[in-house]
């Protein structure tokens, strides 16, 4: 049996490795296979009707991100989407569906050497959680 302290503090120590794989593993696969990933956010307006007003808060924050080219606050705030339990199988595919298309955006950006895109990452990397 495991003891819940040390586990805790390994955890601790290998989180930012797990969360740097993550990244990477989504890097890869949205520029691996020579596809390309949505690059447009659409959802049908009547998703996120039946959600609570602090959901619905959170979603029109990122889709107002997203629509702005503001990276960070767009998949921080879809990553805070996705932690809550209360959301349908709609709201969770619309909030995935979002990500992978501003990732696609700032994974393009980046690599074009925009300014923003990249600190939009390093902010990306900070916050995630």
């Amino acid at each position: 049996m495991l003891n819940p302290s040390v586990t805790a503090r390994v955890m601790d120590k290998f989180q930012p490795l797990i969360l740097k794989a993550a990244m990477m593993a989504a890097f890869i696969t949205l520029m691996g296979c020579n596809r390309q990933a949505p690059s447009t956010v659409t959802a049908d307006p009547k998703t996120f009707e039946s959600a609570s007003a602090e959901i619905k808060a959170d979603w029109d924050k990122a889709l107002a991100a997203a629509a702005t080219n503001d990276y960070a606050t767009a998949l921080l705030t879809c990553r805070k989407l996705q932690g809550l339990e209360a959301l349908t199988p709609d709201q969770r595919a619309a909030v995935a569906k979002t990500m992978a298309a501003v990732e696609a955006r700032l994974m393009d950006a980046a690599q074009k050497g925009d300014a923003n895109a990249t600190n939009a990452l390093a902010e990306i990397r900070r916050h995630w959680r």
